[in-house]
């Protein structure tokens, strides 16, 4: 996704290398597009928390090469790394 007219198609605006307004922006954007993808990768089917965790740190993993593609380091995701699916909010309900 580091290629500028894929993400100016995707945003519908010039993106200059570098530009810093817009970088973290789009970063969003092109995380929230690899969920996209991995669903319709997926047929849109349903999946366990495991997989959503992982899904998750991918899109995470994408997001932080886009940044660095621009020439800047500012790591997003680092809550993953504690990420698990050790109980829920469905399984402490009130008996």
């Amino acid at each position: 996704m580091s290629d500028d007219k894929t993400v100016s198609a995707l945003l519908g605006c010039r993106i200059e290398r570098g530009l810093k307004v817009l970088g973290l922006a789009a970063s969003i954007i092109v995380h929230e597009f690899t969920h996209y993808l991995q669903a319709a990768k997926r047929g849109f089917a349903a999946y366990r928390c495991e997989e959503a965790i992982e899904l998750e740190r991918e899109a995470y993993g994408v997001q932080n090469a886009y940044i660095v593609s621009y020439g800047r380091y500012s790591p997003v995701g680092i809550s993953m790394h504690n990420a698990g699916c050790g109980g829920s909010a469905s399984e402490s309900a009130v008996r």
